[in-house]
C-alpha cells in the first residue's frame, strides 16, 4: 500500500472537533485551522462546532434544523452546531452580554455534550477537542467525556506572552520593555486612574518609531514565511498530528 494511502487509513480513526465562539473573528481562524488539520491528517474527520445562530448565517436554510445536525462546506470540513440558548441570534438592543456568557456556559455545555455523545453513538467518536477563546467550559465538557483537549489561541503570540507575564505578577517588567497603550491601571504617568495625554502621546510615538516600523516589517515577512507551504507553522501542525496519531 502506498505511503499516502497508509497515512490516510491511519488517520481514519481520528476525529477533530474544533469548537468556536459564534463571532466572525473566532469562526474564521477556526475554519482556517480546520482546513489545515484536514490537509495535515488526510482521512481524518474534522468538524467545527459553533452556535446554531452562526451556522444559520453561514448556511441559511440548510442549518434550520438547529443543534445536532451536520453540514459540510466546500473544503470538506463538517459543521455540527451547539446551542448557546440564543438560536435566533444575540440582539444587543434586547439581550444582556453578561447574561449571555452565563447562558452559553450552561446551555452550551449541555448541547455540546449532546453533539459529542451523538458522534459516539453514530460510530464517529471525537478523539481530540480544540476550542477558541472565551469558551473555557469546553475543556470541562471534553474532560467529562475522556477526550484530550487543547486551546487554540487566535490572538497574536505577543498578546499571549503579555497576558502570561502580567497575570504572573511581572506586568511592570512588560511595561518597562514594551510601549503598551491602555493597559489597565498600569500606565507610567497614571494619576488617580486617568491616563494623561502626554503619556498616551509618548506611547504612540514609541509604537510608531522608525525602529518599531522596521521591526514590524521584518516580523511580517517572518510570519508570511511561517504560514506558507512548508513553513514552520505547517511543520508544527504536522508534528502535532503526528503525536496524536502515535498515541
Amino acid at each position: 500500500m502506498p505511503a499516502m494511502e497508509e497515512e490516510a487509513v491511519a488517520n481514519e480513526a481520528h476525529h477533530f472537533l474544533v469548537v468556536t465562539y459564534p463571532a466572525q473573528g473566532h469562526i474564521n481562524p477556526a475554519r482556517h485551522l480546520a482546513r489545515r488539520l484536514a490537509r495535515a491528517a488526510p482521512g481524518a474527520r474534522v468538524t467545527i462546532s459553533t452556535a446554531v445562530s452562526a451556522c444559520r448565517k453561514m448556511f441559511g436554510d440548510a442549518a434550520a434544523a438547529g443543534a445536532g445536525g451536520e453540514l459540510v462546506d466546500e473544503g470538506g470540513v463538517r459543521y455540527a452546531p451547539y446551542s448557546d440558548g440564543y438560536d435566533d441570534g444575540f440582539d444587543r438592543a434586547v439581550h444582556d452580554s453578561a447574561s449571555y456568557m452565563t447562558q452559553v456556559r450552561v446551555v452550551g455545555a449541555r448541547t455540546l455534550a449532546a453533539v459529542i455523545e451523538g458522534f459516539r453513538a453514530a460510530g464517529r467518536p471525537v478523539t481530540r477537542v480544540v476550542y477558541t477563546l472565551l469558551l473555557t467550559w469546553v475543556a470541562d465538557v471534553a474532560r467529562d467525556h475522556g477526550i484530550p483537549v487543547a486551546l487554540y489561541w487566535i490572538q497574536p503570540a505577543a498578546v499571549l506572552a503579555a497576558y502570561f507575564h502580567y497575570f504572573r505578577g511581572t506586568g511592570g517588567a512588560i511595561m518597562s520593555a514594551l510601549p503598551m497603550m491602555c493597559w489597565p491601571l498600569a500606565a507610567v504617568s497614571e494619576v488617580d486612574g486617568v491616563l494623561e495625554a502626554g503619556e498616551l502621546r509618548r506611547c504612540i510615538d514609541a509604537a510608531t518609531s522608525e525602529a518599531v516600523r522596521a521591526s514590524a516589517a521584518a516580523w511580517r515577512e517572518k510570519a508570511r514565511a511561517a504560514v506558507a507551504d512548508g513553513g514552520s507553522s505547517e511543520k508544527n501542525l504536522q508534528a502535532y498530528v503526528g503525536k496524536i496519531r502515535a498515541n
